[in-house]
């Protein structure tokens, strides 16, 4: 179990943060939509140890990670430590609080299936890594919500909820000391689990893949996505830099000289199994698709030069 402590003088709240490798991608075929599921299930349990103490928690479920984060008093940190705790140990869930957070994910999907940009992201989705776990909306669809079942839920947490899969961080102005017992105190119930997590294997379309989400106010908007690269490897922080590069030339051109689009945005974004490097943009221009693609193969190495960079 990996435990980092920030030590801030003129930090008077605590701030603890768990990182776990129990997102959606390490879900299968029968149990799409369980990691996402079992973020709301686990937050809501064991609220009542911390809920008297003015806690906040926040919690995001994403392709890779399931990450929880507790705000609480400084004086208080003990009850979130025993909060995260229980995360880990407490499997006594029944099917009325399973079905009522299945509700709650019913209302989430129904509010993306109207935004644009979730629509677009899907699409990346689905071009660059075909016949993965991701061509699915991250909370998986209503049918499989509902296929979803507490012994599923039980079974994904027992094998990824480990402690070689998680990291815990801690912000506080309390002494190193003082953490390391409340941990040592609370922890040390928790078992090491020898579970071997296997990587989802992606079979990755390398070609640029264009999505076009139909006309809104006679405006496009554009999504233009390339594979992309992992966090793990050193060429993520090349991809960076050229997105910010390839964002300042074509925001100069196409919006700043040519007023041919109204917002313009290029990012790379590498997670722990995938990558993408998108360029995004609403135009009325019906061949901006090509004019940017034209830029693109236009820039040269000089274009870049070493001030730029």
């Amino acid at each position: 179990l990996n435990i980092i402590h920030t030590q801030k003088s003129t930090f008077n709240n605590a701030s603890i943060m768990i990182k776990i490798k129990a997102g959606s991608n390490y879900e299968n075929q029968n149990n799409i939509g369980v990691a996402h599921l079992l973020e709301h299930l686990i937050i809501n349990h064991n609220h009542y140890i911390i809920s008297n103490y003015g806690a906040k928690v926040n919690a995001i479920t994403t392709r890779d990670f399931c990450i929880i984060e507790v705000k609480i008093l400084e004086h208080f940190i003990e009850q979130a430590i025993k909060y995260i705790t229980q995360i880990f140990l407490d499997n006594n869930y029944v099917d009325s609080q399973v079905l009522t957070q299945k509700q709650i994910i019913k209302h989430e999907i129904n509010l993306y299936k109207n935004s644009t940009q979730k629509i677009l992201l899907q699409n990346t989705y689905k071009n660059l890594y075909p016949k993965s776990r991701m061509t699915i909306l991250n909370t998986g669809e209503e049918n499989h919500i509902d296929k979803v079942s507490l012994n599923d839920l039980i079974n994904f947490k027992n094998n990824f909820y480990t402690t070689q899969n998680t990291v815990i961080s801690i912000i506080s102005n309390l002494d190193n000391n003082i953490i390391i017992h409340l941990l040592q105190k609370h922890l040390e119930q928790i078992n090491n689990s020898s579970f071997k997590i296997n990587n989802p294997i992606f079979n990755i379309c390398e070609k640029p893949k264009y999505m076009v989400i139909g006309k809104n106010d006679n405006n496009l908007n554009i999504k233009i996505d390339f594979a992309g690269d992992t966090l793990n490897s050193n060429l993520k922080y090349n991809l960076k830099i050229l997105s910010n590069l390839v964002n300042n030339h074509l925001v100069n051109k196409l919006k700043n000289q040519d007023h041919l689009v109204y917002n313009l945005n290029v990012q790379n974004y590498s997670s722990l199994n995938y990558g993408i490097f998108s360029i995004y943009t609403v135009s009325s221009d019906e061949q901006i698709i090509n004019k940017i693609m034209n830029e693109i193969s236009n820039i040269n190495q000089n274009n870049f030069y070493q001030a730029k960079i």
